[in-house]
């Protein structure tokens, strides 16, 4: 570049950052680019869209840009900035064959202002379209001050819509407005892709995603199992370590729950449950009496009582498949043989997805059955 500039260490500078996933398991919305989640107090965005956004745009440049320096340090290869347009057009062009047109996006976008000392020389060139900084360890504090918010991001996704079956990490980026109106970015390179089944996203599925991040106080009960559910999605492609995140994150759930409401879980008669429920929960109560199992309630009693209690449909048949979940958990834990193609992560994820919607609309109509003050 010809020339560089420092803008004043003081100068306060937005800093965006976006982060994009591939959805494995959707199609992307055909009526384009819906926005899920918006918080204009914190400068958070959340959107589900197709290739068109224009934070994959700005990814793909900072992409391009991490390409010609590498290559520049590690092969000598010289290029031609006047063609640099053309450069990111193929970048974007790459994106498109990689992904397919049908390719659904979760787009998480949160903004931070900062003095611009903190990211130091900025290189600026009248002959180029936007500005460039490469700062250390920048781009890493950026993530972790945005970690909370895009955990909660692709664990909700999941949760709101049962067809997300994984994400993969498409990329991320760092932009802030120059004083010139330049984009300045600040380096960070992340690129993968793969194949998946795509269905139409579910009708009201969309409202269901925002409605997760209404209420603080239910987003830190659920903390530790929203968390463990974004690592199962990211996991998806090692189905052992996915199975295990989605297994410890409904355990985690049960568990909570269970210890809020014990009391009125414990007192579910005969007539609160299905037959075959009742006598599953009864079964389990008479091998505690005789000391075949420990004194503390087994994860699948919490499962019975707990979906009961939250109205989860076809849990008679559904029973059985959670037990053989929770043996698969047990063989790993225990060091047994067990198949891992056969782990049944996604009907595990699942699982707890309609447990929290459910657990959602109990929160709502509980608070509708409490009274004014007199």
């Amino acid at each position: 570049m010809k020339s560089s500039r420092t803008v004043q260490p003081s100068d306060i500078l937005t800093f965006r950052y976006t982060a994009a996933y591939l959805v494995e398991g959707l199609q992307n919305p055909l009526e384009g680019p819906r926005l899920l989640y918006s918080d204009s107090e914190q400068s958070k965005k959340i959107y589900l869209t197709d290739q068109s956004y224009e934070g994959l745009h700005h990814i793909d440049t900072v992409h391009t840009l991490g390409n010609i320096f590498l290559t520049t340090m590690l092969q000598g290869k010289s290029w031609d900035f006047n063609a640099f347009t053309d450069y990111v057009s193929a970048t974007n062009q790459e994106r498109l064959k990689r992904y397919g047109s049908n390719a659904a996006f979760l787009i998480v976008e949160a903004s931070h202002e900062e003095e611009a000392a903190s990211i130091g020389t900025i290189a600026e060139s009248d002959e180029r379209n936007f500005c460039l900084a490469l700062p250390n360890m920048f781009k890493d504090k950026v993530r972790e001050l945005h970690k909370s918010f895009i955990t909660k991001a692709q664990a909700f996704l999941s949760f709101g819509m049962p067809d997300v079956i994984g994400l993969q990490n498409v990329g991320d980026c760092i932009v802030a407005d120059h004083p010139s109106g330049k984009p300045l970015y600040v380096m960070t390179f992340s690129m993968s892709a793969n194949p998946t089944l795509l269905k139409p996203i579910p009708a009201g599925s969309l409202d269901a995603f925002a409605e997760f991040f209404t209420d603080p106080d239910d987003s830190l009960t659920l903390e530790t199992a929203t968390r463990l559910s974004a690592d199962s999605l990211l996991n998806r492609r090692d189905n052992l370590r996915s199975f295990v995140f989605a297994f410890t994150a409904l355990d985690s759930f049960l568990s909570k729950f269970y210890k809020q409401h014990k009391q009125d879980l414990l007192q579910l008669t005969e007539a609160d449950l299905s037959t075959r429920i009742y006598e599953y929960v009864e079964r389990i109560r008479d091998l505690m009496k005789t000391g075949q199992i420990g004194r503390t309630y087994p994860l699948g009693f919490r499962f019975a009582l707990v979906a009961s209690y939250l109205g989860l449909k076809d849990l008679d048949n559904m029973i059985t498949k959670f037990d053989n979940a929770k043996q698969y958990r047990d063989d790993i834990a225990h060091g047994n043989p067990f198949d891992e193609a056969a782990l049944p992560t996604a009907k595990v994820r699942n699982w707890l997805g309609e447990l929290i919607r459910l657990r959602s609309d109990f929160g709502k109509k509980s608070s509708a059955r409490i009274e004014p003050p007199t």
